[in-house]
């Protein structure tokens, strides 16, 4: 028998695959996304095989300009997802230094979003969005059709006994059965 305060997986997980409807997803990112930021607007998303390609309209330093960014190698880190900006174009397709990209979303969202344009990395804070404890990862993500398919490490779910909590006990409140 293990000891009584050792911490073991809640839910544990195979490898499984999502297949999301990039449809559907880009209708939420753009009821979502750019309900909170009005410098983003009309994003669209697509890709080929292991490239998810986003554009959209974004307003840098006043002025609205066509973006078109290729992303490749989507993760999912200690509840961060990031991603590498493979290139980004400008209107016409004409080619853009990343910094670009970088002056546009740098700290969007209050700073959840970050871009290091030395290494072309974007984060997105998602420790607010996924519970700890949560051991999640992904694998590889393709593009195929007009379906984004996501493929799941292993994974398990260890919550410490303050995540179980009920919030009338975590407030100190007494709950009657």
């Amino acid at each position: 028998m293990s000891a009584p305060h050792a911490r073991r997986p809640l839910v544990n997980w195979d490898p499984l695959v999502l297949r999301l409807d990039l449809d559907a997803v880009q209708l939420v990112v753009n009821q979502q996304l750019t309900a909170r930021d009005a410098n983003l607007r009309d994003i669209r998303l697509g890709g080929t095989e292991a490239t998810l390609v986003v554009r959209g309209v974004v307003r840098i330093k006043g002025v609205s300009t066509g973006l078109t960014a290729r992303l490749s190698d989507l993760r999912i880190y200690r509840r961060f997802f990031g991603c590498r900006v493979e290139a980004l174009r400008g209107p016409l397709g004409l080619p853009l230094p990343l910094g670009i990209l970088g002056s546009a979303i740098d700290g969007l969202d209050g700073g959840r979003v970050r871009f290091a344009s030395g290494d072309g990395v974007l984060t997105l804070d998602l420790r607010d969005r996924i519970p700890p404890g949560l051991d999640l990862a992904i694998v590889d993500v393709r593009c195929i059709d007009r379906q984004l398919i996501v493929a799941l490490a292993h994974g398990a779910w260890t919550p410490t006994t303050a995540d179980l909590l009920l919030p009338a006990e975590a407030a100190g409140t007494d709950l009657e059965l």
